[in-house]
């Protein structure tokens, strides 16, 4: 395989990260969307693809994505994002404080975080009083070996996949992975729309 996209998280139990060592080493992608985020403590999946879900008591957290979310620098000059505006909408749910190393990733999309929710139905998004006023990453890119990572801590919602700006991230990102053109992916975007 040339890329792997995982959604669900990997099973805790009997999972192979040499497994997962050696495909990024000869320069497999992965592209890492939402719960995927979750595998046993966060440590070790942190190295494979730069920030991970800490199930320490007091770890990551989670809630309503505020909209609009940001464009990082790094993002403006990307193939994932070329021609994006700045600031986009996307109705979600995303995590912060995730285990790793921040300067090991590339944020592309950032948003400040608040109120932490807990098993509890979603409610509307945050005031802007209740957010923390921090840049956390909701998107970003890393580099394991000779493979390319993407992550996006959205993607929770089912209906974000019908979002035409989320399909391009998503099909963009799995080229970039890949080392191919965006152009084959394109027709994929609005495919839907043609049923």
């Amino acid at each position: 395989a040339e890329l792997v996209v995982l959604y669900m998280w990997p099973r805790e139990e009997g999972w192979d990260y040499e497994l997962v060592d050696a495909y990024q080493k000869r320069g497999g992608g992965l592209i890492v969307i939402h719960m995927a985020l979750m595998q046993g403590s966060g440590e070790e999946w942190s190295k494979r693809i730069g920030l991970a879900w800490d199930r320490k008591r007091d770890g990551t957290k989670w809630g309503v994505l505020p909209t609009p979310i940001t464009l990082t620098e790094a993002a403006r000059e990307s193939p994932i994002f070329e021609r994006f505006p700045e600031r986009l909408d996307l109705a979600d749910e995303f995590y912060w404080e995730l285990r790793g190393d921040t300067t090991k990733i590339t944020p592309l999309v950032t948003s400040p975080a608040g109120p932490a929710i807990a098993n509890k139905p979603l409610p509307d998004p945050p005031n802007i009083d209740d957010l923390d006023g921090k840049a956390w990453p909701v998107m970003w890119t890393t580099e394991v070996g000779r493979g390319r990572v993407f992550v996006s801590g959205v993607g929770h919602n089912y209906f974000t996949f019908n979002d035409p700006h989320f399909r391009i991230i998503l099909l963009r990102a799995m080229a970039w992975t890949m080392n191919e053109s965006f152009d084959p992916f394109k027709p994929l975007v609005t495919a839907h729309l043609e049923r």
